[in-house]
């Protein structure tokens, strides 16, 4: 992941926080549901499982399916500007997981 401090290119930033809100949403309810509750409301994996009445492992799949979406994002972000890739020096990762969903 990114440290905060290696977002210290505003133009970067916005870029990046444009898109994820885009990408947000665009998700489905429960999957946005799911990250915000987690990422800004802080609640933990067992208690979104418990209200949404599915399995921590669910949970977590999704979270990671998200989380994976907002890392290629970032990758298509510095892709547009080579020279920032080389500041922030994010490894490369893999494709999309496939993922149950608790609907």
């Amino acid at each position: 992941m990114i440290a905060a401090y290696k977002f210290r290119h505003p133009e970067f930033r916005e870029r990046v926080t444009g898109a994820i809100l885009e990408m947000l949403a665009h998700l489905p309810e429960i999957d946005r549901n799911i990250f915000i509750w987690k990422h800004y409301r802080g609640y933990h994996v067992k208690q979104i499982a418990e209200i949404l009445r599915c399995s921590p492992p669910e949970i977590e799949a999704t979270l990671g399916a998200v989380n994976s979406i907002l890392y290629q994002i970032t990758r298509a972000q510095l892709a547009e500007n080579p020279q920032l890739d080389t500041e922030i020096n994010l490894p490369s990762h893999g494709t999309l997981q496939e993922v149950g969903d608790c609907r």
